[in-house]
């Protein structure tokens, strides 16, 4: 039965070549230039990029292919609801529109390892070669697990001496089969792209050419500083929000949480699991504290939220660990290991003050590093390079 499946799959993925081809060739019969676009960004949400980079860059088009239930944005093009509607469209309908969008667009700009077309069999590289032939330019932003072998992070941690999460998913998932694939994916993204924008020790892959630190978007508008909610602080406030809560350490936070309340700690202490973005964003905004994750290096989106928000935050992003941060990052957050969170969180409670300073630096940080106007200059400044240089980014 699995041979079958996979016989399917590939006469479909050959199918899709054929109607990528014929509808290409008849867009060009009409090609027009008026309505151009600078960028497709998709091909699918994760963690609010394509919506927050199509924004920072001017003349684009998104798409969003998937549904997420934390995020309500409204894309360019999305797919139908419903599993038979759904199949359909990506089986037909994309390889259409990416025909129709090739014969308007300048480049194509990829968030996490989603291509139009199936890639289960090439990593992308029929699509990303026929872009590449047609003369357009292809950047591709890697979020964490779309690239991150777990192989290499196993011998990572054993190197700095921290816990990843990856030590607790089992031998089913530490497969050699999916290291091959991440090997190709890799590969395939070197040759084509002129710009890989990952992180490269969080998110440690195959990669043999120098990468583009990761870049956060977090619109400018979302930003709150309210020094009110540290004056009298009283009982504080502690948000978890974990999108996964084994990944994220949450077993660890509740453990944490649970001694200091024996201990006659008071606080109130909110973990949101699977709500919407924008309960978490509210949540956030009265917080005095935020935990973020506790087996990444980088802050990631929720420790942006937090600091945005004006939370001490705490993280193990360490800046001392992941190259691709700015220097003086561990100053912006209480870098926190797994077996931290209780020694930390304790010394917030017992000195408000410190609460105050962290969320201070780190509302500087996230203006700074990722503040939507920042990175998207820096966003331009660097696509600007790549293309007029014969060195990739």
């Amino acid at each position: 039965m699995k041979k079958i499946k996979s016989l399917v799959w590939r006469l479909l993925f050959v199918a899709q070549q054929v109607l990528l081809n014929s509808a290409d060739f008849l867009f060009r019969l009409v090609r027009s230039h008026k309505g151009r676009i600078s960028w497709v960004v998709g091909v699918d949400e994760t963690a609010a990029n394509v919506h927050y980079i199509s924004q920072a860059l001017p003349n684009s088009f998104s798409i969003s292919i998937g549904t997420n239930r934390y995020y309500s944005f409204q894309y360019n093009q999305t797919a139908p609801s419903g599993k038979l509607a759904n199949l359909l469209f990506r089986i037909i309908y994309t390889p259409i529109l990416l025909a129709y969008l090739l014969n308007r667009s300048d480049g194509f700009f990829y968030i996490g390892n989603t291509r139009f077309l199936i890639s289960r069999f090439d990593e992308g590289e029929y699509e990303l070669k026929y872009l590449k032939g047609r003369s357009k330019r292809i950047v591709l932003f890697y979020c964490g697990s779309d690239i991150r072998s777990p192989k290499l992070a196993l011998e990572q941690s054993r190197i700095h001496g921290n816990e990843v999460f990856v030590s607790y998913l089992g031998p089913n998932f530490l497969t050699e089969e999916f290291e091959q694939t991440l090997k190709r994916r890799a590969s395939v993204s070197e040759k084509f792209a002129e710009c890989i924008f990952t992180a490269s020790v969080d998110q440690v892959s195959y990669f043999t050419k120098k990468t583009t630190p990761f870049l956060y978007f977090y619109p400018d508008n979302l930003f709150h500083y309210n020094e009110n909610k540290f004056r009298q602080i009283g009982a504080p406030k502690i948000i978890h929000a974990p999108s996964n809560p084994i990944i994220k350490g949450t077993q660890l936070v509740r453990a944490a949480i649970s001694r200091l309340r024996r201990e006659g700690f008071k606080f109130t202490y909110v973990e949101l699991i699977g709500v919407p973005n924008q309960v978490v964003l509210e949540e956030l905004r009265s917080a005095h504290i935020a935990l973020n994750e506790f087996y990444a290096f980088v802050p990631g989106l929720f420790g942006v939220e937090a600091m945005a928000a004006h939370c001490a935050l705490l993280t193990a992003a360490d800046e001392d660990i992941e190259p691709d941060l700015p220097r003086g990052s561990n100053n912006a957050w209480l870098v926190t290991r797994t077996y931290e969170i209780y020694d930390h969180l304790k010394l917030l409670l017992d000195n408000p003050e410190f609460m105050k300073r962290y969320a201070d630096s780190g509302f500087e940080w996230a203006t700074r590093y990722a503040a939507q106007s920042q990175s998207s200059q820096r966003l331009r400044e660097i696509l600007s390079r790549s293309n007029s240089s014969t060195v990739k980014c």
